[in-house]
């Protein structure tokens, strides 16, 4: 019995032997795979990112696809310039440098597309207008002219009262906003 129990712990004392010794393997292979193995109170997805980050951030692959980001972003962001540049050029070329020189903002809002379909509108309403004229009597025509010209006038004072009570309405919006002193000038 007693030799029995000796070999029993025995054998007992060499398998918790080897499964140290495998386990220290395995966290050797670990180690040097992964860096140190996870803490015991750290969770996996921190573990994998704490391990993972400096080898994605040190990689080469990861470096260079970086670098083209930003490049392709500068070039992006710079597009707009070079593109506004390269349209002031060809303007100075049709219109002299010293007129796009001291005009800038006006050549590069310019929309030729718009303009042209702007032109046609304006044409072909002046056509149906001069049409109506022709066939109405001189004193009819003179009417209708005078009635255009009166409804435009409207619209214009119309327009130009919207934007007076439009920039009041912005200067009282201004005025009620306390100032840096906490005080408020109006209401």
């Amino acid at each position: 019995m007693r030799a029995a129990s000796w070999f029993g712990k025995r054998r007992a004392r060499d398998e918790h032997a080897n499964a140290q010794t495998r386990t220290a393997e395995a966290r050797q292979q670990v180690t040097s795979e992964w860096g140190e193995p996870p803490r015991w109170n750290e969770r996996a997805d921190a573990w994998v990112e704490r391990i993972t980050k400096p080898r994605i951030e040190n990689d080469p692959r990861v470096i260079d696809a970086e670098q083209e980001h930003r490049a392709a972003r500068d070039a992006l962001l710079n597009r707009p310039e070079h593109a506004q540049t390269e349209r002031l050029v060809a303007f100075a070329r049709v219109f002299g440098s010293e007129r796009v020189i001291r005009n800038q903002q006006a050549y590069l809002t310019t929309n030729p597309a718009q303009q042209t379909a702007r032109a046609r509108k304006t044409a072909k309403q002046a056509r149906e207008e001069a049409e109506l004229l022709r066939s109405l009597t001189p004193d009819e025509a003179i009417e209708r002219i005078e009635q255009t010209r009166a409804e435009q006038a409207a619209s214009e004072a119309q327009r130009v009262e919207q934007e007076h009570a439009r920039l009041y309405d912005f200067r009282q919006e201004d005025r009620g906003t306390p100032g840096r002193d906490g005080f408020c000038l109006s209401r």
